[in-house]
């Protein structure tokens, strides 16, 4: 997952020490509140603005998101609307090649360039994590079609993940 805020150097320029106040109470929090709940999952990386993080669950990955774009609105409470965070973020499902804490791989730049794909607070994945999730449990899925990536030779399939519908864990097992 690679999980990117929108419009980072706007909100900079507007209030640079204000932002990256904000800013790195929303990565702390990532790191603290979040990543921690879901097994296996990895802060990988804390990119400036964004963050790359690896889950062993493509379902961990989808509810991962969902609370990322949940804790960005919290930390907007109270701000001004011209102030407020917002998350794309993108995943994708492959293996990745690790090194001393660090990922690489085809993966990674996959993920990253999904992010492009995704409006403030949207996220979108690939077929191949879509393939491991729930459509209507781990979210709404809907499909983008075939869409062009920037250096990828052929087009990917990709699909806009929205938050499930409320209830809808009450019959899964």
């Amino acid at each position: 997952m690679f999980a990117d805020v929108v419009e980072s150097m706007r909100l900079i320029e507007r209030d640079e020490l204000a932002s990256v106040l904000r800013l790195r109470q929303l990565l702390h929090q990532i790191h603290t509140r979040l990543v921690p709940v879901y097994d296996g999952a990895k802060l990988m990386e804390r990119r400036g603005d964004g963050v790359l993080i690896t889950f062993v669950r493509a379902s961990h990955a989808a509810a991962c998101a969902h609370g990322l774009h949940a804790l960005a609105e919290e930390l907007n409470t109270g701000q001004h609307e011209q102030d407020h965070i917002r998350l794309r973020i993108g995943v994708h499902a492959a293996q990745v090649l690790a090194e001393e804490g660090s990922i690489y791989g085809r993966g990674i730049n996959i993920a990253a360039r999904l992010t492009g794909l995704a409006q403030p607070g949207q996220t979108v994945v690939s077929l191949s994590l879509r393939q491991g999730l729930l459509d209507g449990v781990d979210g709404v899925l809907h499909d983008l079609g075939e869409r062009p990536l920037k250096h990828l030779a052929h087009p990917l399939r990709a699909f806009r993940l929205a938050p499930p519908s409320p209830g809808a864990n009450a019959g899964a097992a």
